[in-house]
Protein backbone atom coordinates (compact mmCIF):
# COMPACT_ATOMS: atom_id res chain seq x y z
CA UNK A 1 0.00 0.00 0.00
CA UNK A 2 1.31 3.46 -0.88
CA UNK A 3 0.16 5.12 2.37
CA UNK A 4 3.47 4.21 3.99
CA UNK A 5 5.37 6.67 1.76
CA UNK A 6 5.82 10.38 2.41
CA UNK A 7 4.52 13.13 0.13
CA UNK A 8 7.87 13.67 -1.59
CA UNK A 9 8.23 9.98 -2.42
CA UNK A 10 4.68 9.83 -3.79
CA UNK A 11 5.27 12.98 -5.86
CA UNK A 12 8.51 11.52 -7.26
CA UNK A 13 6.82 8.23 -8.02
CA UNK A 14 3.87 9.94 -9.74
CA UNK A 15 6.10 12.19 -11.84
CA UNK A 16 8.32 9.25 -12.85
CA UNK A 17 5.31 7.11 -13.76
CA UNK A 18 3.94 9.90 -15.95
CA UNK A 19 7.35 10.39 -17.58
CA UNK A 20 7.82 6.69 -18.36
CA UNK A 21 4.25 6.16 -19.57
CA UNK A 22 4.70 8.97 -22.11
CA UNK A 23 7.43 6.83 -23.70
CA UNK A 24 5.12 3.84 -24.30
CA UNK A 25 4.29 3.35 -27.96
CA UNK A 26 0.58 2.97 -28.75
CA UNK A 27 1.10 -0.63 -29.87
CA UNK A 28 2.62 -1.60 -26.53
CA UNK A 29 0.39 0.41 -24.21
CA UNK A 30 -1.77 -1.70 -21.93
CA UNK A 31 -2.98 -1.66 -18.33
CA UNK A 32 -0.75 -4.67 -17.65
CA UNK A 33 2.38 -2.84 -18.82
CA UNK A 34 1.52 0.24 -16.76
CA UNK A 35 0.94 -2.02 -13.74
CA UNK A 36 4.36 -3.67 -14.24
CA UNK A 37 6.00 -0.25 -14.38
CA UNK A 38 4.25 0.86 -11.18
CA UNK A 39 5.13 -2.42 -9.43
CA UNK A 40 8.80 -1.93 -10.33
CA UNK A 41 8.69 1.57 -8.86
CA UNK A 42 7.06 0.32 -5.66
CA UNK A 43 9.77 -2.33 -5.35
CA UNK A 44 12.45 0.37 -5.68
CA UNK A 45 10.75 2.39 -2.94
CA UNK A 46 10.68 -0.67 -0.68
CA UNK A 47 14.45 -0.95 -1.17
CA UNK A 48 14.83 2.59 0.17
CA UNK A 49 15.55 4.30 -3.14
CA UNK A 50 12.99 7.07 -3.45
CA UNK A 51 14.19 9.72 -5.90
CA UNK A 52 12.63 10.60 -9.23
CA UNK A 53 15.75 9.23 -10.96
CA UNK A 54 15.45 5.89 -9.14
CA UNK A 55 11.77 5.53 -10.05
CA UNK A 56 12.27 6.58 -13.66
CA UNK A 57 15.16 4.13 -14.09
CA UNK A 58 13.04 1.29 -12.73
CA UNK A 59 10.23 2.15 -15.12
CA UNK A 60 12.53 2.47 -18.12
CA UNK A 61 14.02 -0.93 -17.29
CA UNK A 62 10.56 -2.44 -17.60
CA UNK A 63 10.05 -0.64 -20.93
CA UNK A 64 13.35 -1.93 -22.27
CA UNK A 65 12.30 -5.56 -21.74
CA UNK A 66 10.97 -7.30 -24.84
CA UNK A 67 7.24 -7.51 -24.26
CA UNK A 68 4.70 -8.82 -26.73
CA UNK A 69 2.80 -6.25 -28.74
CA UNK A 70 -0.90 -5.99 -28.02
CA UNK A 71 -2.60 -9.09 -29.44
CA UNK A 72 0.56 -11.20 -29.77
CA UNK A 73 -0.18 -13.14 -26.62
CA UNK A 74 -3.16 -14.77 -28.30
CA UNK A 75 -1.15 -15.87 -31.33
CA UNK A 76 2.33 -17.06 -30.34
CA UNK A 77 3.60 -17.23 -33.93
CA UNK A 78 2.36 -13.75 -34.82
CA UNK A 79 5.55 -11.95 -33.79
CA UNK A 80 7.68 -14.27 -35.90
CA UNK A 81 5.31 -13.91 -38.87
CA UNK A 82 5.54 -10.11 -38.60
CA UNK A 83 9.33 -10.31 -38.53
CA UNK A 84 9.39 -12.51 -41.64
CA UNK A 85 6.93 -10.22 -43.45
CA UNK A 86 9.10 -7.18 -42.69
CA UNK A 87 12.19 -8.97 -43.98
CA UNK A 88 10.42 -9.91 -47.22
CA UNK A 89 9.13 -6.36 -47.73
CA UNK A 90 12.62 -4.97 -47.12
CA UNK A 91 14.09 -7.36 -49.68
CA UNK A 92 11.65 -6.24 -52.36
CA UNK A 93 12.25 -2.54 -51.65
CA UNK A 94 15.97 -2.85 -52.47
Amino acid sequence: MLIEYDQTTLANMTAALDSVCKKISPGRDSPELRRRIADAMIEVARDGRRTFVDFRAAGMNVLSERLPQRGEGSFPGLAQARHIARAIRAKFKS
